[in-house]
């Protein structure tokens, strides 16, 4: 008997033992993982990754490489961009503003470039190139990426700045793809609408040693032209201009010809008649409206003698009016017939180039 009363009492001391040591390790895990446990054995998650990702597309994805340099000049890339366009940069430690380039791997091996204030969505594309440019105010942004400490750091109002001028002056064209402004850094693209579809149709053809941009669209047409110096005044469709009309100024009946289109002014003639003056165009250097009002500019010569100027108006109204300035060689006025009723002849005819189309 005196040995099952001992087995009994052994029994319940392990009992005992292992229920004190169950409950010592069950409140050492509940307090391991209390947030405000103050143990030193406690290892904290790393904090998640800053990223800069967007679409790099031109229409179609680029095919090619992206990059991605912060403002002191620390470099990541190339990386492969996607197939649809996607890349992304993990930019934990680096200084914003971030500078994107992205790069085709074909000939003629296109640079675009855009940048990302913050970690978030950072597109590259044509716009974001103009956008950057206007933004900064230098053409070739390839010196920006190349050492960003020598120029000033671009901030988001100068982003913003810059769009707004943009979408001004492509207002237009914006609504017609059914976008009322775009901003085309962190806009999402969807296959076959919006920016997609724009940059489908629309070239933007940029020259970075000028700062020059046109735009031109699906059938070839240019229709809008700038630069990014000039980019905040008004511009207007590119025209064309033709036709003829005779005026009665006050020295007898003065004639105008002319066939001159923006796109291509060195095709461009105009010829004017008035008693013994007879100048013909050898280079047309502007064309401009505002308004009705088409302003022609160029050199030309005078009863055959070369380096005089011309500045001809022309006016859409009812009826259409016309005048026409001459300087001689030395720039001094040779002629001035005055504003003039047209009252014969076919009339002019003024085409601004669509915006999409045809």
């Amino acid at each position: 008997m005196s040995k099952r009363i001992l087995s009994l009492k052994r029994l319940r001391m392990c009992l005992t033992l292992s229920i004190i040591f169950l409950s010592s390790f069950l409140l050492f895990a509940c307090g391991s993982s209390s947030g405000g446990s103050s143990s030193s054995n406690n290892v904290e998650a790393p904090p998640p990754a800053s990223t800069v990702s967007g679409v790099a597309a031109t229409g179609a994805a680029i095919v090619g490489n992206a990059y991605l340099k912060d403002s002191l000049g620390g470099e990541i890339g190339p990386y492969p961009i996607g197939l649809n366009g996607s890349f992304s940069f993990d930019v934990t430690g680096l200084t914003p503003p971030y500078y994107i380039k992205a790069v085709e791997t074909d000939p003629p091996n296109r640079e675009f470039y855009s940048a990302s204030m913050a970690s978030g969505t950072g597109n590259v594309n044509p716009a974001t190139h103009l956008a950057l440019a206007v933004a900064t105010g230098e053409p070739d942004l390839s010196l920006i990426y190349a050492n960003p400490t020598a120029y000033p750091i671009v901030t988001q109002a100068d982003i913003e700045n810059a769009l707004d001028d943009i979408n001004s002056i492509i207002e237009s064209l914006l609504e017609s793809y059914g976008i009322t402004g775009i901003d085309p850094f962190t806009d999402p693209f969807v296959i076959g609408v919006g920016l997609d579809l724009l940059f489908d149709d629309i070239d933007f053809n940029y020259d970075p040693s000028t700062g020059d941009v046109a735009f031109i669209n699906s059938s070839g047409t240019q229709f809008l032209q700038a630069n990014i110096g000039s980019i905040t005044s008004p511009y207007y469709p590119l025209l064309s201009i033709s036709g003829n009309g005779i005026t009665n100024p006050f020295s007898g009946q003065a004639s105008l010809s002319l066939d001159v289109s923006e796109s291509s002014m060195t095709l461009g003639t105009l010829l004017y008649r008035l008693g013994t003056i007879y100048l013909q165009s050898t280079s047309i250097t502007e064309v401009s409206i505002i308004d009705n009002t088409v302003t022609i500019a160029g050199l030309c010569n005078v009863n055959g003698s070369s380096g005089y100027s011309f500045y001809a108006t022309i006016i859409d109204g009812s009826p259409d009016q016309m005048q026409m300035i001459i300087n001689d060689p030395g720039s001094l006025p040779y002629h001035d017939s005055g504003l003039n009723d047209v009252n014969d002849g076919v009339g002019y005819t003024i085409v601004r180039y669509p915006i999409v189309g045809t």
